[in-house]
This record gives structure tokens, sequence and C-alpha cells, in this order.
């Protein structure tokens, strides 16, 4: 493993590595049984690059692991990496907060979370702009391959989710902290949910091949809002474009919330769909 710039490795049996830099690379190096397994704080310009990542001994969900936090950087690309944890809770992959990065043909198993974008509750949680592109999120991940939990322009593409909770979702906190998502051009087989938005606004899921599972598409309150009335201080999914996707072979392939309204749905293929807005579907 090499790298330019300033790095700091830590003591004990964390075994990982902290990095306050610019143009770093790190590439062709394995990282195990780490709490971070590479921590990139405050960098402009790095490459992550043919990295094994793994922690296959820590099963306590109370002890957070993540192969890589990236944190208010700018320019990071993690590219043509291997991470694969226990499947347990709170495990997870790669974290993005507040940072400008591109995520590209990597593999995930196992775990909680394949790619966490998210913000930085240090600078008032400003939300990560990314790219995740050409990548597998495989087998038993618990929450999901891609968890946006404050994101905004970014795009999520080509990427293979299989046998997991979600391949894509979003929770949303606070108006405005999730918009501009485009979830594009993935295929998403054996998921419980393929894609799940959880108040979130002014996004897009376009063209996804999505099969077998609970619910393909749902468009969503937050945690903890009923169904049956219209509760303050809840986010609904609304100004959301679902179109052009084939979903098959759920429960429900296409559903919104009540009041998970004012999304746009045209053009899908389906078979069963349920919510007031949603039109029916061209069959497969």
């Amino acid at each position: 493993m090499a790298s330019k710039g300033n790095s700091q490795e830590p003591a004990g049996d964390q075994k990982g590595w902290t990095t306050y830099a610019s143009w770093l690379t790190v590439k062709n190096g394995t990282i195990k049984k780490h709490g971070v397994g590479l921590s990139i704080d405050n960098t402009t310009g790095a490459l992550i690059k043919d990295v094994y990542i793994n922690d296959l001994v820590e099963d306590d969900p109370d002890w957070n692991r993540m192969g890589t936090r990236v944190t208010l950087s700018q320019d990071v690309l993690i590219r043509d990496c291997f991470i694969e944890f226990l499947q347990v809770m709170h495990k997870e992959a790669i974290v993005l907060a507040s940072s400008d990065a591109t995520v590209d043909n990597i593999e995930v198993k196992y775990g909680s979370v394949g790619v966490n974008i998210s913000g930085d509750s240090g600078v008032g949680n400003i939300g990560s702009r990314a790219s995740v592109l050409n990548s597998r999120f495989v087998d038993q991940i618990s929450i999901g391959g891609i968890l946006v939990q404050w994101g905004r322009t970014s795009r999520i593409a080509g990427n293979e989710f299989t046998r997991s909770g979600s391949g894509v979702v979003t929770d949303n906190h606070a108006p405005g902290g999730i918009t501009d998502i485009t979830i594009e051009g993935n295929v998403m087989y054996d998921n419980f949910y393929g894609v799940q938005f959880m108040g979130s606004s002014d996004s897009y899921v376009l063209n996804n091949l999505i099969r077998r599972g609970h619910i393909g598409v749902l468009m969503d309150s937050i945690m903890g809002c009923p169904e049956d009335t219209h509760q303050p201080g809840c986010y609904y999914a609304t100004d959301n474009v679902i179109s052009g996707n084939h979903v098959t072979g759920f429960y429900r392939d296409l559903y919104h919330h009540p009041y998970a309204t004012g999304n746009t749905w045209i053009d899908n293929i389906c078979e069963y769909w349920e919510g007031t807005e949603i039109p029916p579907c061209t069959g497969p």
C-alpha cells in the first residue's frame, strides 16, 4: 500500500489508516480487523484503488465498523475495491460524510450498508455529493446496498443489488435534506425493497430492472409515521419522478404511502400496484 501526502497509522488493533492530505493515493493493499479501515479527512484529491478491506471477526452489533470513511473531502475516487464484513448491523463498507466522491466498480458483501451517503454533524450536516457506479452489492446486506441520509445532486447508476434488505434506501430527516438523487439503469434482484424513498424529494428513479421481493419501488414517509393520518413533523416522499422502470415479482411492484403524494409515475412496467397517484402499468 502506497500513499502520497501526510498519513497517520493508528495505535492498537485498529489496523487502519487516517489521512489528512492533498492528492493522496492508496492502492494494492489489504486492511483487516479494523475499527475504521481507511479514514480520509479534509483531503482534496484522493485515489483508493485495488484495496481489500474486511473485518470477519467483530460480531458485536453495538461496535461500529467502517471500511472507508471520507469526511469533509473533495475529488475522492474509490475504485476496484472489495469490502466484506460479518452479516451484522453497524458494519458499513463506505461512509461519505459532507464530501464529494465517486465510487466505481467496487464489490461489497454482507454487513449493514454498502455506501452511506451522508453529512457530518460537526458542520451542520452538509450533504455529500456522490456518484456510485458499476458496482455490486450482494448477499445479505441488512439495511441496503446504498443508504442516502443526507445527499445532494448524486447519481447511482449501472449497479447490481441482490439478496439484501434494500437496493437503494433514502432516509430524510429535514426539509431538503435529500434532493436531486438519480437512480438509473441499475439491476436489483431478490431484495426486500428495490428502491425505498423515506421523505425524499426532487429525485429520480429511472429505467431500472427490479425483480422479486416485497415492494419494488416505494414512496414512503420517514420511519415511525402512521399510515392512517397525516402527522406534523413527518416528512413524506414528494416531487419525485418514477419512470421507465421494469418492476415485477413483488407483493406490490409500485406503492406509495397515502400521504407521500405529488410524485410522477409514468411508463413503468409492472403487475401489481397500489396508490391513488399510480396509473395502471403496462404489463410485462
